[in-house]
């Protein structure tokens, strides 16, 4: 579906759901203020619940189309480089600043989002979970989740 074509369709789950998928598979979530402020609107009217929208992004990110297209994560990965986790992270609707590093270690706040994440994840028995010390909340500590990104940081000299 094209966006002039989810423009056009009424405020409804329907059409947030719609606008998450196009923003997903488009690789554009960060580029798209209409998402939250439809999202923000339809759970004012009580239309919507956060876990609800949070499942949308990760059916958008992990599911396959009706039509046997893949929508997503599975045809970005296809089309281009593959995600990096983070990156999956930040498409499925974490916050830049709910998610850290420690060297090659990723950190993720525990929240919904992150743990259907880490539930689906290859390497879920490495997981763990430590009290932030700085601001209190619950984290998940991924071993090497960053370990690209940390890589290609010491080439350049930048870690």
């Amino acid at each position: 579906m094209n966006l002039l074509t989810i423009d056009k369709m009424p405020k409804s789950k329907e059409k947030l759901q719609e606008l998450v998928k196009f923003a997903v598979l488009n690789d554009i979530k960060g580029n798209m203020p209409e998402i939250e402020e439809l999202y923000q609107s339809l759970k004012k009217d009580k239309l919507i619940t956060q876990k609800q929208y949070n499942t949308m992004f990760d059916r958008a990110v992990t599911n396959m189309n009706g039509d046997g297209k893949m929508s997503g994560q599975k045809q970005q990965n296809q089309n281009k480089k593959e995600l990096t986790l983070k990156e999956q992270l930040l498409a499925a609707g974490m916050k830049e600043s709910e998610v850290d590093t420690h060297s090659s270690d990723l950190y993720v706040l525990k929240n919904d989002i992150s743990t259907a994440f880490i539930e689906n994840y290859e390497f879920k028995n490495n997981v763990t979970t430590f009290k932030s010390q700085i601001d209190g909340l619950i984290w998940y500590d991924i071993p090497f989740g960053y370990m690209n990104e940390h890589y290609e940081l010491r080439k350049q000299g930048r870690d």
